[in-house]
């Protein structure tokens, strides 16, 4: 089995920008040793810059207090919170989430249903919202992001694209909490459901009966039902590539394939994209409605079939 393990952070400022960095510790989106950091930037319903680099796999130090390559680039877990850094180039970013007082219990779910106790793709909530402060160097121009961060991990060691068809996940903002929601659907399997209510204390609700459908968002919780109509969609970002779904004989072969989606996705040769993709992944800010109130939502969708 290959392992996978990824850090996510968002932040959602007042003025509606969102930034999102993730540490692919061990990517499942690449067949070569490496890490990868990743950084978006959205504003005003766009994606405003985008930032990534790879760094060497065999420097990777992990241990339950900090994941580091370098001095430069790290996360460190600390009693105060979560700090985290990365540098490629003229590109530097340095953060911080802080733990709340009374820190919420750890929830941790394991995706694969009835899975046995060899396979696993696990979801850990550690920081459903926390302030957060992300201070951003781009060439010479300086960015300070504030607002409400939120950060999980999610890990496994199987090919996600030969166990998973599909997920979706998202994060609900009602006017005094948020929910997160999330589905999975498995090739052999089924589907497996995320709800967690975010209030004063964090309650995952393991029982909750979810539907998500294009149109409409139906909750049953153990205090009633509930359904979120939607009234508008933007698309963020729309990506396209390719992803080892299974072990190759000539990894040359997966490597080559690759890299040539990669340059494909630099030159934005859409019809080729498509042809070499095998997955496609969609970031999306989403607004419903429930008894005259108005949410917003942001949502991530990865489709293992392209």
């Amino acid at each position: 089995m290959v392992p996978f393990d990824w850090y996510y952070f968002d932040i959602s400022t007042p003025d509606g920008r969102d930034l999102v960095i993730t540490y692919h510790v061990r990517p499942f989106t690449t067949a070569f040793d490496i890490s990868i950091v990743d950084v978006f930037l959205y504003h005003n319903g766009r994606q405003a810059w985008h930032h990534f680099f790879p760094l060497p796999l065999r420097r990777l130090h992990a241990t339950p207090g900090e994941v580091t390559w370098d001095e430069d680039n790290a996360i460190t877990f600390a009693d105060d919170g979560i700090h985290f850094r990365a540098k490629h180039q003229e590109f530097a970013i340095r953060g911080y989430f802080q733990q709340p007082v009374v820190p919420d219990e750890m929830v941790e779910l394991n995706l694969l249903t009835d899975s046995d106790q060899e396979k696993y793709f696990k979801w850990q909530l550690r920081l459903p919202r926390a302030p957060a402060h992300v201070e951003v160097q781009i060439d010479s121009k300086q960015l300070a992001v504030s607002g409400q961060g939120y950060h999980d991990r999610n890990f496994g060691n199987v090919f996600l694209g030969k166990e998973i068809a599909s997920w979706r996940w998202g994060k609900f903002y009602f006017p005094d909490y948020m929910m997160i929601l999330g589905e999975v659907v498995e090739r052999h399997r089924g589907r497996n459901t995320i709800v967690v209510e975010v209030k004063k204390r964090t309650r995952l609700h393991p029982r909750a009966q979810l539907q998500w459908d294009a149109a409409t968002v139906t909750l049953q919780l153990p205090s009633g039902a509930m359904s979120l109509e939607k009234v508008s969609s933007n698309c963020l970002d729309d990506i396209r590539f390719f992803a080892p779904h299974r072990p190759s004989a000539i990894p040359l072969g997966l490597k080559f394939r690759e890299l040539l989606g990669f340059y494909l996705q630099r030159l934005n040769i859409q019809p080729f994209i498509r042809r070499t993709a095998n997955a496609r992944y969609r970031r999306l800010k989403e607004t419903y409605v429930i008894q005259g109130q108005s949410v917003r939502a942001f949502v991530e969708e990865m489709n293992f079939d392209g």
